[in-house]
């Protein structure tokens, strides 16, 4: 399924909101930094790694994750104490969406924490 037919159906069964979401996620780099947390609560960091895809498998459904991109992770996740502040943040007020965080303090932390993490551990798919 490409971009356009998921974002048609998508908004069909989501409302516009959603389908111009998924074309925004698609449309990202390759290579731009995604955070994220594990259920127990944990940061992780990662870097998108390839194009959207659409997965219609039954983990995927069940799950209802099935707009995804490849994305390598640092080996770990990240000491709490070293997430920027402005991650921390976005993530206290609830977002649960895919969202851009402009504090211009996240960038090069992120970068950073990323190169000591390559460095020490390396990246997993």
């Amino acid at each position: 399924m490409t971009v356009a037919e998921a974002a048609a159906a998508l908004e069909q069964t989501a409302g516009e909101r959603a389908a111009r979401r998924l074309e925004r996620f698609a449309a990202v780099p390759d290579g731009a930094f995604v955070w994220t947390r594990d259920v127990d609560g944990a940061y992780l960091l990662g870097r998108l790694d390839g194009p959207y895809r659409y997965d219609a498998s039954p983990p995927a459904r069940a799950a209802d994750l099935v707009h995804v991109r490849p994305c390598r992770w640092l080996a770990v996740p990240v000491d709490s104490a070293r997430v920027p502040a402005a991650v921390v943040a976005a993530f206290g007020r609830g977002g649960r969406n895919f969202q851009r965080i402009r504090h211009a303090s996240v960038a090069p932390a992120t970068a950073a924490i990323w190169t000591a993490g390559d460095r020490s551990g390396g990246a997993r798919r």
